[in-house]
């Protein structure tokens, strides 16, 4: 699972964060499945990182809200210099932070559905939002830190329970 490229201002990739998933794969298994959200940055980040086009699941998506909080909260962003996700949390509604972690269990459920299609040896790829996958991790036991553009984490089948680690 990793994070969408680097964006910009207006929340579309950058020409760096273009050029970096680009690069990036070579370095990336064959994938059985590749997944986005339905934001167009994804999308392409999916596309760049694979050659072919993502299925679109809301799943993978971020938690919205009206755009006077998410002003309030991109306002918080600059002006402490910290990730979206931190901004959230630090503006502390209740509102906002429930539906953060009810994105992130969507993520999981996904996550754990597409765990038990998968077959012996395959991978899938699910490109998504550091607001959703960071979350997402930490209900896994994972640290719930922000994570940088083309950041992300590796989720494996266990016998019991999936083990993850960092990408």
């Amino acid at each position: 699972m990793l994070r969408h490229g680097e964006k910009d201002a207006a929340g579309t990739l950058t020409e760096r964060g273009k050029q970096a998933a680009e690069a990036m794969r070579s370095t990336l298994p064959d994938f059985v499945r590749v997944i986005s959200s339905d934001s167009d940055r994804t999308i392409l980040t999916a596309k760049l990182l694979t050659g072919e086009d993502p299925h679109i699941d809301r799943r993978a998506a971020y938690a919205t809200t009206s755009s006077a909080i998410s002003n309030e909260i991109s306002a918080l962003v600059q002006e402490h210099n910290i990730s979206f996700l931190d901004a959230a949390r630090l503006y502390d509604d209740p509102e906002v932070l429930r539906g953060i972690d009810e994105q992130a269990q969507e993520l999981n459920a996904m996550i754990d559905e597409l765990l038990d299609r998968l077959g012996e040896g395959e991978k899938a790829l699910i490109v998504s939002h550091d607001l959703t996958i960071a979350p997402a991790m930490g209900l896994r036991g994972m640290s719930a830190e922000s994570i940088d553009p083309l950041g992300g984490y590796i989720i494996s089948a266990g016998n019991e329970t999936p083990s993850v680690r960092r990408y």
